[in-house]
């Protein structure tokens, strides 16, 4: 107690020394004298004018033991003279200052924070920060700076923290953070600022954080090599839908990389996009538009830590259950409920990491070379590949013209399966072989059917003979189809429509193209449809939005069969949002599974309210027992009678072996035995024993009207005496207990 007012004596006597002096800078601004304060705080400035004010008596608020001085939102046009040089901590929020014009704060070398928050600064001219080599930390949030031109900073040697969010920043000259070589702390949120030039931050190697959220960048800056000690970067609500490979190679140091919330959102990443990231400790990649994401996208990432993939269309196939695999091996935190599948419709809306069992990340059948139609000479041998990936494993099947399953190589038969029925050998050709086969792979997502054509030509046949005696003729059947591939390629893509376009096909035997038109994982989408064999392009119209089509084109010959290649065909994606259908599909299954969570918790609760009720009302303690007061009245000794017992003075004299009640007025006194005093002497008769007397207050209470009638001896209401508790036992009272007033003791 003593030390604080010590101290407050000290600070009121340093106050009153600056207010005289102030005042006598005032009343003779052209003397010499000078007042001394204390030696822990600098000399005001003893030259000022006549008309500089007081600060601290102009509405703003001054903190002597802090060294600062607030003048928020006082509607300032210009920085206001009058503050102490001795200042460290100078907010000026909240005016309206527009320009700063040179050496605006000349007069306070020791400042080391300032703040100018909001205060309409459209212009900084150069050196307007001239002389504070001590300042720390500059905010200029939230005003109308548009440019930031060479010397804007010049003069803040000792400057670590700049903060720059909310201004209309569009360009920054090479050299404007020139000179600023402790810079540590950069941050220009909400700019329209949309590059950086090569060399911006050439002076900056201590540069550790550095914030460019919601700018306009729509690629991954290039930093070059002089941002070696960056540890934290923000490009979160920007613009940038790819980032291409090696983008933060010249980041070494960088612990915190954030990427989330782009717009247009983030779709694509390639595989060596963060590589030479291996201090990475956490990324963030939520709320974009990815699709896929495998383990080889984040394997170089060995300090990594944290890693966020919420709120993305994650397609849960084989990947991401190598991904979850990967992740499952490490230490990395992934565990956000908001990961979720959002395909194929059978995972669709599950959490990624509680997916069981892990097959269920299946990748569907890919078809990459296809069984070509083939014409093959009677009883000539002919082999047929095809090359299908998908994960898990597939089961690939061949089946022949009329439906038989061909089995494996065993001797039976002419045609066999060999390597994992990825080829199909026909060792002789016969006749049933011509006809339409089947291929189809299949695993846990889905199963795909290739079809193709083989045709046994030179198949002899006999003629009857003639009655000429001709000789015997044999008739072929008409030579194999030959075919030429054809280029497929599509355009001009929308929400709902493409334009497919293809190379002619020339034949005389062409009658036209086949256009082969199917959605994505749905089987129930395959369209086909017919030109003339003069075009060579087609509009495809009513396509689903946001969604991908496979769309192929295959020649339609006089005599040959149509078939399918790979070269023939192109996978597209068209843009937009899901239809409204589906978005109201959705919107009614969250509301649905919200109605239903709301009813199990009111039905939780309710059963919860119920059993705490139970168990109260079943082991309410009754009023103690341990202390009654017996009343011998009306009702108790007539309740009594049902069992033959004399209660009158002699009845109890006789029971309790002591001399009868003796009425005096108002009150029966009677004699009990003194228990210890029994079993302390022997005594031959109990008419030997000593006696204590007690009095019994006589109670006059009207019977109820549907008792039978009662002698009128006087009611007895007795205290203090166990031994008519025992009695009163045996006469097997069945009163209610819980209505005797068991507060008042006689």
């Amino acid at each position: 107690m003593k030390h604080n007012m010590a101290e407050a004596k000290i600070t009121s006597i340093v106050w009153m020394l600056l207010s005289l002096q102030l005042s006598s800078s005032q009343i003779s601004p052209t003397s010499n004298a000078s007042i001394e304060t204390s030696s822990s705080l600098p000399q005001s400035n003893m030259n000022e004018p006549t008309t500089s004010p007081n600060i601290c008596t102009a509405n703003c608020v001054c903190d002597l033991a802090r060294r600062s001085v607030s003048c928020n939102n006082k509607g300032l046009t210009d920085i206001p003279s009058g503050i102490p040089n001795y200042v460290q901590f100078l907010s000026l929020n909240g005016n309206r200052f527009q320009d700063l014009p040179a050496f605006s704060f000349v007069d306070l070398p020791n400042l080391v924070s300032l703040q100018l928050v909001q205060c309409a600064i459209a212009n900084i001219h150069p050196n307007a920060f001239a002389k504070l080599s001590q300042l720390r930390k500059l905010d200029l949030r939230s005003n109308l700076l548009e440019n930031i031109p060479n010397g804007t900073f010049w003069g803040l040697t000792s400057m670590t923290e700049l903060e720059l969010q909310g201004n209309r920043i569009e360009h920054i000259t090479f050299s404007a953070f020139q000179g600023l070589t402790l810079l540590n702390k950069v941050s220009l949120d909400g700019n329209l600022v949309s590059e950086f030039p090569i060399d911006l931050f050439n002076d900056n190697l201590n540069l550790e954080m550095l914030s460019l959220r919601f700018c306009k960048f729509d690629a991954i800056p290039s930093f070059e090599s002089q941002l070696v000690n960056l540890k934290e970067l923000d490009l979160s609500g920007n613009s940038i839908t790819l980032i291409e490979g090696n983008s933060f190679q010249n980041l070494p140091s960088l612990r915190l990389l954030h990427l989330a919330s782009m717009f247009p959102k983030l779709s694509n990443i390639d595989e060596n996009a963060f590589l030479g990231l291996g201090e990475l400790n956490v990324l963030d990649i939520s709320d974009n538009a990815l699709q896929t994401l495998s383990s080889t996208h984040i394997e170089s990432l060995t300090s990594l830590q944290v890693l966020n993939l919420k709120n993305n269309p994650w397609f849960c196939n084989c990947q991401m259950g190598m991904l979850l695999q990967w992740l499952r091996q490490t230490s990395v935190d992934y565990f956000d409920p908001f990961w979720q599948c959002n395909s194929p419709a059978t995972l669709q809306g599950q959490i990624v990491f509680t997916v069981s069992p892990i097959e269920k990340f299946a990748c569907e059948p890919y078809v990459f070379i296809a069984p070509q139609n083939t014409a093959v000479e009677f009883e000539d041998p002919v082999v047929f590949t095809v090359s299908i990936e998908g994960d898990p494993t597939l089961i690939i099947q061949w089946y022949l013209p009329n439906g038989d399953l061909i089995g494996p190589e065993d001797g039976s038969s002419y045609e066999y399966v060999r390597a994992a029925g990825k080829v199909m050998v026909i060792q002789r050709a016969m006749e049933y072989h011509s006809g339409e086969y089947r291929v189809t792979a299949e695993n846990s997502h889905g199963m795909t059917t290739i079809f193709f054509q083989v045709l046994v030509f030179n198949i002899p046949t006999t003629t009857l003979p003639t009655t000429t005696l001709m000789p015997l003729d044999t008739t072929l059947l008409p030579p194999p189809c030959i075919y030429t591939p054809i280029q497929v390629r599509v355009t001009d893509i929308t929400d709902t429509s493409a334009t497919l376009l293809w190379t002619a096909y020339n034949s005389p035997d062409l009658l036209g193209y086949i256009i082969h038109q199917n959605e994505f994982g749905n089987q129930n989408s395959y369209r086909t449809a017919l030109t003339t064999s003069s075009e060579t392009s087609k509009i495809l119209q009513s396509l689903k939005p946001n969604s991908n089509f496979i769309l192929c084109v295959t020649v339609y010959l006089k005599e040959c069969p149509s078939f399918i290649s790979l070269d023939q065909c192109a996978q597209i994606k068209t843009t937009g949002t899901p239809e409204s259908s589906e978005l109201e599909a959705l919107r009614i299954k969250h509301r649905n599974e919200l109605i239903i969570l709301a009813a199990a918790t009111m039905a939780t609760t309710l059963l919860l309210v119920a059993t705490i009720f139970l168990i109260f009302w079943r082991f309410k303690q009754p009023r103690s027992l341990r202390k009654y007061e017996f009343q011998a009245t009306d009702d108790t000794v007539r309740f009594a009678d049902l069992e033959p017992v004399d209660i009158t003075a002699i009845g109890l004299d006789k029971r309790r072996s002591h001399t009868p009640l003796e009425k005096n007025g108002s009150v029966f006194t009677y004699d009990n035995p003194s228990k210890d005093i029994i079993e302390e002497h022997e005594y031959e008769t109990p008419s030997e024993y000593p006696m204590k007397t007690f009095q019994a207050e006589i109670h006059k209470e009207p019977l109820p009207p549907d008792l039978p009638d009662h002698n009128e001896e006087d009611t007895l209401n007795f205290t203090h005496d166990p031994g008519l508790a025992t009695l009163l036992s045996e006469l097997r009272f069945q009163q209610d207990i819980s209505d005797i007033d068991t507060d008042e003791e006689q």
